[in-house]
């Protein structure tokens, strides 16, 4: 009995979680309503993707201007970006995340202001080393901490050979 009583309780703390993290997301990138004139559907849909990575790129920049040392790294700082949770910060890159190429010639028509970017490691929990957001400006191509205990950068280039993914689910 000691057991199916822990089994049930697992199962509702992931049924919880699930819907935690599925919250998350959206307040995360909200979607414009299809009302709006002129927009309609994946209309609307791109443009609230697109608003929420200005809001992404805000946030990121606050972060940065603050200066606050991350004692877990990249991901908590792009949880943080995110606002989600740093426990979710494994599924970060998502299922199914799209490589974007290797410095210097990646692929940027996909990439949008705001997204999560990564790469991968065989070593690594879920495979995923390294996450970033992508701001996309002149003066700044990414923002990252570059590992546990810094604060966050800013980048102008890539990251050396590394293969680049862009996040399946943010």
């Amino acid at each position: 009995m000691g057991n199916n009583a822990k089994t049930k309780g697992d199962g509702v703390t992931r049924r919880v979680l699930t819907i935690l993290s599925a919250l998350a997301i959206a307040l995360a990138c909200p979607v414009l309503p299809s009302g709006n004139p002129g927009r309609s559907g994946a209309n609307a849909i791109v443009a609230g993707h697109a608003e929420a990575g200005k809001l992404r790129v805000r946030r990121a920049y606050e972060l940065y201007e603050n200066g606050r040392i991350y004692r877990r790294g990249c991901s908590e700082f792009v949880s943080e970006v995110l606002k989600i949770p740093w426990r979710s910060a494994n599924s970060l890159m998502g299922n199914a995340p799209e490589s974007i190429g290797v410095s210097p010639h990646y692929r940027l028509d996909g990439v949008s202001p705001g997204d999560v970017l990564g790469w991968r490691s065989g070593d690594a929990p879920d495979g995923v080393a390294h996450v970033c957001i992508y701001v996309g400006a002149e003066d700044c191509m990414f923002m990252d901490v570059r590992n546990p205990g810094a604060r966050p950068r800013k980048r102008t280039s890539g990251y050396g050979r590394q293969e680049l993914f862009k996040s399946s689910a943010y």
